[in-house]
């Protein structure tokens, strides 16, 4: 479970305290750093940042206590979140492309003294003929 809720974003102090908290129903911060296995001087940290995703709420009492709301809910919201960051590192992605392609193509690439040959086998051999064809001039 640790590695999923990874996956979706959150670090693996996150992911402790979070399955931890899930487990205790409610707790101190106390507990739940002794139940991840987190410093206490990381584990305010690390609680803020869940109640910042709204994965977790925090009472506003002394000492503060701590639930995770819904997991349903939680994983909804850490869903939405990892995809725009998605979507956002795909339209840099695309971007990037495109500078790269603009800047390139201003390469010139000096004259060899001697032709260079390639061999290609099976499936290669497609992408070989595709590569020669797309880099072809009219």
């Amino acid at each position: 479970m640790l590695e999923k809720l990874k996956k979706l974003g959150l670090t693996g102090y996150e992911s402790s305290a979070y399955l931890s908290l899930l487990k205790l129903g409610d707790a101190e911060a106390g507990e739940i750093a002794e139940n991840a296995k987190i410093p206490m001087g990381r584990i305010y940290n690390v609680l803020s940042s869940l109640d910042e995703a709204h994965l977790i709420r925090a009472q506003d009492t002394r000492p503060r206590r701590y639930a995770c709301v819904e997991p349903a809910a939680a994983l909804e919201r850490l869903s939405k979140t990892r995809h725009e960051e998605l979507t956002q590192a795909s339209v840099e992605l695309e971007n990037l492309v495109s500078d790269l392609k603009s800047e390139l193509s201003g390469v010139e690439p000096r004259k060899p003294d001697k032709t260079f040959w390639t061999v290609a086998i099976g499936d290669e051999s497609h992408e070989l003929v595709r590569e020669c064809i797309s880099g072809s001039q009219k």
